[in-house]
């Protein structure tokens, strides 16, 4: 509450004025919003969008994760942009990379980019983005 002494002049005496200032912020739902495309999220397809107070965050579906590379290279392997990305402030001006945000992208194969032999049987590893080359038997 602000209060303030005014002046009356007809009577010559001060008297208090009190007051309260509301402001209301309502957040803006990146994920669904469909106006300006400053207030867009950028997830990439494979990904989900999840609306945050101020922002939005790029989610990947459950027994998924950030390809390799994914997020310029910052995200392999991560569930989430928050994680790796940085926050994305309410004006969707970036505070962490919005770039980064913008290349997330999510799979659930870890032999999917994999460079082993054509004579050799890609094995997911038990970490995300890994892998074990086996040679085929002849």
């Amino acid at each position: 509450m602000t209060c303030r002494s005014v002046p009356s002049f007809s009577t010559g005496t001060l008297t208090d004025s009190c007051y309260d200032i509301i402001i209301t912020i309502h957040d803006t739902n990146e994920c669904t919003h469909t106006g300006a495309r400053d207030w867009m999220h950028t997830c990439d397809p494979s990904s989900i969008c999840e609306n945050t107070e101020g922002g939005y965050n790029c989610v990947c579906p459950p027994n998924q994760f950030a390809k390799k590379g994914s997020g310029k290279g910052k995200c392999d392997g991560n569930a989430d942009s928050a994680s790796c990305c940085g926050a994305v402030t309410y004006d969707g001006a970036p505070h962490g990379d919005h770039a980064c945000r913008e290349d997330f992208k999510c799979h659930a194969d870890s032999c999917a980019f994999n460079d082993c032999s054509p004579d050799a049987t890609c094995t997911p590893g038990a970490v995300p983005n890994t892998f074990t080359c086996e040679c085929n038997s002849r």
